[in-house]
């Protein structure tokens, strides 16, 4: 046996494929899905809160971004017409 097929990498995958190979299998002999626990990363709903609140927030903070964005930019055309008129006027 040569040195890469003691490594850690190749016994991972090795007890990876017995454990597929261990599947349960029905009467027929086909393979059984592996049954999977519930779910208990996906959000809860949460009494007077909507399921995406973390998207309607993205959302909000978005448009907060642009409105900031539009006020500095006419705030900085007042300005600049303020010195134009200051320095001609």
């Amino acid at each position: 046996m040569s040195g890469w097929q003691n490594s850690d990498r190749s016994r991972d995958v090795r007890k990876r494929w017995e454990g597929v190979r261990r599947q349960e299998k029905d009467l027929h002999g086909q393979l059984q899905p592996t049954p999977r626990p519930p779910h208990s990363d996906t959000p809860q709903h949460t009494p007077g809160g909507g399921g995406n609140d973390g998207a309607e927030a993205l959302g909000l903070g978005c448009i907060a971004i642009a409105v900031v964005f539009v006020l500095a930019v006419f705030g900085v055309a007042i300005a600049f017409i303020g010195a134009i008129l200051g320095v001609w006027g």
